[in-house]
């Protein structure tokens, strides 16, 4: 080889090697580029937080208050009559129906007295029985004189006599008819305080207070024995600020919360509306009265949400979704990766929530952040989606 050829081989050689390490220098700045391309992409994706459409069959608006539940019927049952506590039959937490006995006093004092009313009135009859007769012969006799002193065979001294002894025996006869209605009436009483000293409840329900009683004590008429609490009917008991009683109207459909609860809220309606306004608080006290309580207990919070309007049918969304701009109502929509701008008819607004009448297109979310800025048909992602590709 010629020096000639040498030079030229050497000269393709370095030139081989230069495209070689040109082409291995140029692979990673390629990948490189498209990478910071598609983070250019990713950038100009507006991060969003959305929501699906809800829609539901009736939307209510109205005012909410706090409440205690109380029962509509609720009686402390005392004692009437004096005297040792014989048995305590319930005790609290127990279910009772109405005139169940509750408790029972010793009554064996109580039974002498009516066995003696009732000596005391075989005793009675038996004076009425003579006075009967008494009177009867009295009447017999002053009849006789009568007859005798017409046809002038007495003296009207003889007459005078037969008619004060008429006269003794009627008396006689009106003190045995009292002394036996004496009698009856006392046994009756009697009979009362028998029948008493077997307490009963008066409805049915639940014992929320035995009053710690044991067998054995002393108690005296008017002695609290069981405080019995109904609890087929509660209500919710919600003083009412008086600029707003205006608003709430007897049979009104109600809503009531009960804290921790995921079952409720629980319907009802207004029962009654008090008629005057408390000048300590000034506020109004409403009652409102559930139709199904059996979650419910007699001095629980709640919450009562009176329903005023109601919308049918509609759509809805946390109330910040919903924007205003030149007097239009809108919300942004997120469908596929683009928003679109939707013009809305908001209607009725329930604390963050309002509703609206317009169809929303299908697989559409609603975007409720990070639409602030944008434009139909700018790029969005889901904000946890962002955070997953990150991660």
């Amino acid at each position: 080889m010629n020096k000639k050829s040498r030079i030229h081989a050497v000269t393709t050689g370095v030139a081989v090697l230069c495209c070689l390490f040109g082409f291995m220098a140029c692979k990673p700045q390629d990948k490189s580029k498209e990478a910071a391309s598609e983070t250019v992409q990713e950038i100009k994706k507006t991060v969003v937080t959305t929501v699906p459409p809800k829609r539901v069959p009736v939307f209510y608006s109205g005012m909410q208050e706090n409440g205690t539940i109380e029962a509509v019927e609720q009686v402390t049952v005392k004692s009437k009559v004096s005297g040792r506590l014989e048995q305590m039959l319930v005790h609290q937490g127990d279910v009772v129906e109405a005139g169940q006995t509750v408790a029972l006093v010793e009554h064996k004092s109580i039974q002498a007295r009516l066995e003696s009313a009732k000596a005391d009135l075989v005793v009675s009859q038996a004076q009425l029985a003579q006075a009967k007769v008494t009177l009867a012969d009295a009447q017999k006799e002053a009849d006789r004189y009568e007859k005798l002193f017409k046809d002038g065979y007495c003296t009207e001294q003889q007459l005078t006599q037969r008619r004060t002894t008429l006269r003794t025996a009627q008396a006689g006869l009106a003190v045995s008819q009292a002394n036996i209605a004496k009698n009856k009436a006392s046994i009756g009483e009697i009979m009362v305080d028998l029948d008493e000293a077997t307490i009963k409840a008066p409805i049915a329900g639940v014992i929320s207070d035995d009053f710690s009683h044991t067998p054995g004590e002393m108690i005296n008429t008017d002695t609290l024995i069981v405080e019995v609490v109904g609890m087929d009917r509660l209500y919710a008991r919600v003083n009412v600020a008086e600029q707003y009683v205006h608003r709430i109207s007897k049979g009104m459909k109600v809503f009531i919360s009960l804290l921790g609860d995921k079952k409720g809220p629980y319907e009802g309606s207004v029962w009654r509306i008090q008629p005057t306004v408390d000048t300590a608080t000034r506020t109004t006290r409403v009652d409102a009265l559930a139709n199904d309580s059996s979650a419910m207990r007699p001095g629980m919070f709640v919450t009562v949400f009176f329903a005023e309007e109601k919308m049918e049918n509609p759509v809805v969304l946390p109330m910040g979704a919903v924007k205003r701009s030149n007097g239009d109502h809108f919300i942004w929509l997120m469908i596929g990766d683009k928003a679109k701008r939707l013009i809305v008819r908001p209607g009725l607004k329930n604390g963050n929530e309002t509703a609206i009448e317009d169809v929303i297109p299908e697989g559409a979310r609603v975007i409720i952040t990070g639409g602030d800025n944008l434009k139909d048909g700018d790029l969005v992602v889901e904000a946890n989606h962002q955070a997953a590709a990150s991660s």
